[in-house]
């Protein structure tokens, strides 16, 4: 998903499989779209301290942020509470270690979007998405998954018939991820409104040693696709348009975990955005390259002679795996 304030409208209608599911959950299950964090962990003290931070449906965590831009880091900040857990923020393609507090930094375009490991999100992927009132159904699909748990996630659509959600004849794709196996199971649909649909699923934080063992079947049948890789993740799309009427099994490998930052590239990215001096530059890309124990390389990054906002900056990533 592009973070970018020029494209926050498309993202949005992109967005649309999620949340008229989300919704339909919302009316038959009477959850909300938009719940704070203690309705899902009510025992656990931090769900009620980070008041801003919520559940956005069943598959996101947002946190906007709230303290503002500061000269020296050129972003904004929050403290976000994460359960325990695995998660990946889907803007940035961070991945963060749960059951702790973690000071997360953002430029003025982005704010922490987390999806924690074994989620299931239905995105919009038309060539042209549009910016108007009113979506026609997709023909084209893209599915976020991120592996590490098993996930089930039922896309529900309807053809814009039906006075109530009584006489609404829904159409159910449902989609599945088996951890011990590595394997994604999409349909086939139930009442499907297109014949055929273009299929991509994206893989976030997705271990890169295991892209070579990735295989798509149709049914029985192997299938061409293509696969697209960068810092954030993997990409698969399937080449060829899909009958509603079959299956899609997608392997990857087995026992997958979403893979822990490269803490260097993470470092070096940020400090070329702060407005900082080349010493410090220096002395902390130096720390980062020492091989040192997490303890001895946040004592160290403690005891440089930098911002406060700068040093935190560098403990969210330093921080964020175990």
């Amino acid at each position: 998903m592009s973070q970018d304030h020029d494209r926050m409208s498309p993202i949005r209608h992109r967005m649309i499989p999620y949340l008229y599911t989300m919704s339909v959950r919302a009316t038959l299950e009477g959850r909300s779209l938009v719940e704070p964090m203690y309705y899902d962990h009510p025992t656990d003290d931090y769900a009620y301290r980070n008041r801003n931070e919520f559940l956005f449906g069943s598959e996101m965590i947002v946190a906007p942020i709230t303290k503002k831009k500061v000269f020296c880091t050129d972003m904004g900040s929050v403290e976000v509470w994460l359960p325990k857990g695995r998660y990946v923020d889907l803007f940035t393609g961070t991945t963060y270690d749960g059951d702790r507090v973690i000071v997360m930094h953002r430029p003025a375009n982005s704010i922490p979007v987390l999806s924690g490991a074994g989620s299931i999100i239905p995105l919009d992927n038309s060539p042209e998405v549009t910016t108007t009132n009113g979506a026609p159904i997709p023909a084209a699909l893209e599915i976020i998954v991120t592996v590490g748990v098993d996930a089930e996630f039922i896309l529900v659509e309807d053809d814009g018939k039906g006075e109530d959600v009584d006489h609404i004849k829904f159409c159910r794709t449902p989609i599945k991820y088996i951890q011990k196996s590595g394997q994604i199971i999409i349909g086939p649909t139930n009442n499907p409104l297109v014949e055929k649909r273009d299929w991509t699923i994206q893989l976030p934080a997705f271990p890169l040693d295991h892209v070579n063992d990735i295989k798509v079947n149709v049914g029985q049948s192997a299938v061409e696709f293509e696969i697209k890789q960068d810092n954030k993740g993997v990409t698969v799309h399937v080449k060829e348009p899909v009958s509603a009427d079959e299956q899609i099994t997608m392997e990857l490998g087995t026992d997958l975990l979403m893979r822990s930052n490269d803490l260097l590239a993470k470092v070096d990215e940020f400090l070329k955005r702060a407005q900082i001096e080349h010493d410090t530059t220096f002395e902390v890309l130096t720390i980062i390259k020492a091989n040192l124990t997490k303890a001895v390389l946040v004592s160290r990054i403690e005891a440089t002679q930098m911002e406060p906002e700068v040093q935190s900056a560098l403990m969210e990533f330093i921080l964020a795996d175990a």
